[in-house]
């Protein structure tokens, strides 16, 4: 599904924690987070949600949508659940 400005629905990665599962992942500021696990994410609330009924530890398939060469293309990234990094 793509929004009037080109861009997919999902969750929009403005930045990602260093150390955290996402950047050890791949996952990259300006991805699109579009789901977890196969199901659909559409915005901040579904995916705080999701994560959160998800125990600490256990690994997650992220989908998520990714600008190669012009286009949006979807991406998979398997990434361990876990607290946030010490700082």
């Amino acid at each position: 599904d793509i929004l009037n400005y080109g861009m997919p629905y999902g969750v929009y990665v403005v930045e990602v924690t260093q150390g955290g599962g996402a950047e050890l992942a791949g996952i990259l500021p300006g991805d699109i987070i579009v789901g977890i696990n196969d199901i659909e994410i559409t915005n901040i609330d579904q995916l705080r949600d999701k994560v959160n009924s998800i125990r600490k530890g256990k690994e997650v398939t992220i989908q998520y949508n990714r600008i190669i060469d012009g286009e949006y293309i979807i991406q998979e990234a398997d990434i361990t659940l876990s607290g946030n990094p010490e700082t």
